[in-house]
């Protein structure tokens, strides 16, 4: 019908006890017939979550300061959304504040990566298409503190067989080394002027 085209929104959706349900959703990307001649001709449907199909996208925005994690990544989530902000999912406010961001030409994946980054947050997908950002208070939240599922050897809830302790000295640090950029400010000034004055329109002055 021509309606299967790049770029639409496809579901996967499952049934369960006679329920049916969403499982993924995402972008169309590309539709790759595979014919036969002996047996049944069918079309590979390749799709990608809005991540994916978002990620790749050029990022290009000017000084920010003095911006909370969750305001800033709402806000590149803006620079690449073509359906407003109805793909977005919950997004929190965020615990930390970013003093001086911008950027240039970058990917938007990497942008909101270092949304998740600086927060120490986590950025997801939902089984619907959306997309979302949790502060690291997220999961201190009266929702996230509510069990959602017991494991047991007992034979009821969710089987487990064994339990293993990973050594955590990997996540031991005993030294740190990153990078600082500082910056500094001049005062203002005049770079131009323009003065236009005429007896058929208002003068027009600009200083830029």
């Amino acid at each position: 019908t021509g309606s299967l085209l790049p770029g639409r929104l496809v579901r996967l959706s499952g049934t369960a006890n006679g329920t049916v349900g969403t499982l993924w959703t995402g972008f169309l990307e590309t539709i790759v017939p595979q014919p036969s001649v002996k047996g049944l001709a069918v079309a590979r449907l390749d799709a990608v979550g809005p991540m994916g199909y978002y990620g790749p996208k050029k990022i290009n925005l000017g000084h920010h300061l003095n911006i909370t994690t969750g305001t800033m990544f709402t806000t590149l989530c803006q620079q690449v959304a073509t359906v407003g902000t109805a793909w977005l999912a919950l997004i929190d406010g965020g615990q930390t504040t970013m003093t001086r961001v911008w950027f240039d030409q970058l990917p938007f994946i990497d942008t909101i990566q270092e949304c998740e980054d600086t927060e120490a947050g986590f950025v997801w997908e939902s089984k619907t298409g959306l997309i979302g950002f949790n502060g690291r208070h997220h999961r201190l939240s009266a929702g996230a503190q509510t069990s959602k599922a017991t494991f047991s050897d007992a034979g009821t809830g969710l089987t487990y067989v064994d339990l293993s302790e990973d050594d955590a000295i990997q996540t031991v640090f005993n030294a740190l080394e990153t990078s600082v950029q500082l910056y500094g400010t001049g005062t203002l000034g005049t770079l131009w002027t323009l003065a236009i004055a005429g007896t058929s329109y208002p003068q027009l002055n600009r200083t830029g």
